[in-house]
């Protein structure tokens, strides 16, 4: 996989926050696009990041967090599954 760019977009008037931490394929590329396209019409913040910098999230800082991974071999991306297994109960995650 690709390193995922990293980037924010900023809406002054957004009430919620969007993380999403990603990897780059044209597949996940896609849906982040689909992603981003429904934030604007909802006016949120929004931040992409790649998944290798999910422990660095504090996830009090997001309204909703979308983590769009690779599964190989029957594993998840270790960053992902890091990250779930810190936060196991919380309904704001999204993977």
């Amino acid at each position: 996989m690709d390193i995922a760019k990293t980037f924010t977009v900023t809406e002054p008037q957004a009430k919620h926050k969007l993380l999403i931490a990603t990897q780059g394929s044209d597949y996940k590329n896609a849906v982040l696009e689909g992603l981003i396209a429904a934030a604007k019409t909802r006016q949120m913040t929004l931040e992409v990041i790649d998944v290798s910098s999910l422990s660095t999230v504090d996830i009090e800082e997001w309204s909703v967090i979308v983590i769009i991974h690779t599964w190989e071999n029957w594993q998840p991306q270790v960053n992902a599954l890091e990250f779930a297994q810190r936060h196991p109960n919380t309904d704001k995650i999204v993977f």
